[in-house]
């Protein structure tokens, strides 16, 4: 059997034609998220750190409205808990 200690990815990035964007108010809903979630005490703070869904909703949406933006990170904040 054949073990190898490093995995390579491709550069996916490089090949994608369209300009990478974050949504400007990125910080403040993540905050916010953070905080809401945290208020519910489901995770260890540790644990919390480990992944960023609020930065994916920014990426992913960086046209839309604050509250849409909000919107989007506490449901991917849930889907993770959950």
């Amino acid at each position: 059997m054949l073990l190898c200690d490093k995995l390579r990815l491709p550069d996916l990035l490089s090949a994608c034609p369209f300009k990478w964007s974050l949504h400007p108010d990125f910080e403040r809903a993540r905050d916010e998220s953070a905080a809401w979630v945290a208020s519910f005490k489901v995770l260890p703070e540790h644990k919390r750190v480990l992944y960023e869904t609020e930065l994916l909703a920014a990426l992913v949406v960086p046209y839309a409205g604050y509250e849409e933006l909000r919107t989007y990170c506490d449901f991917s904040n849930l889907l993770f808990v959950v």
